[in-house]
């Protein structure tokens, strides 16, 4: 999928680790390479206390923000040109699309074909309905490595929940992020996903 944007550098390396960080570096996403390491680190961590693959996280954490690379605009215009469908909150804020365009990039560039990594990636902005355990790691290890400087404001309710279970603390940053009015126009899949783990959670 990269080959469709003359602007991007491919990396070069085979090796996962290596192409990411010169995918990343090498068109000026430097921050976007610091973030997903940073993610990747909680994801292992997570992985390692719920009892998941432990690589299948770390993959999904590396890649779930590659097509960073691609500007929003041109994401919007892909996905319409390949006839996906597109939510009204990624009309609004194109740059939603960059979950489900990693997940392509991630399948077409990168060769990953395990689904525990593809939805993982796919979902990690909105979560979405039933989500399996490798969704609630990325999503929460994406949370908790928050990247706009200090602390994350919902960290505490967030962490508070993470000792009782994934899905709880999933719900704890979706209740926070939407009734503290943070998310103006939510994706249809967020919405669902917070009605699967409210059901889930009671």
């Amino acid at each position: 999928m990269l080959e469709c944007f003359p602007y991007i550098h491919p990396p070069a390396s085979a090796d996962l680790m290596t192409a990411v960080r010169e995918t990343l570096t090498r068109n000026g996403k430097m921050e976007t390479y610091r973030h997903v390491c940073a993610v990747a680190d909680v994801a292992r961590a997570l992985a390692e206390r719920e009892g998941l693959c432990v690589q299948a996280c770390e993959h999904a954490a590396l890649l779930h923000d590659i097509s960073a690379v691609i500007g929003a605009s041109d994401m919007l215009a892909w996905m319409q040109s390949h006839g996906g469908w597109v939510a009204d909150a990624e009309r609004q804020h194109p740059f939603l699309l960059h979950q489900r365009i990693s997940r392509v990039i991630a399948s077409e560039d990168f060769m990953q074909t395990d689904e525990r990594i593809l939805s993982a990636i796919e979902c990690h902005t909105t979560l979405k309905e039933a989500p399996s355990p490798y969704d609630l790691v990325v999503f929460l290890a994406d949370k908790i490595s928050w990247d706009r400087g200090g602390e994350p404001p919902y960290r505490t309710a967030v962490e508070r929940e993470l000792k009782h279970s994934l899905a709880r603390a999933a719900l704890a940053y979706i209740d926070f992020t939407m009734d503290g009015g943070m998310i103006l126009c939510p994706h249809p899949w967020l919405l669902q996903a917070r009605k699967w783990l409210a059901d889930a959670c009671a």
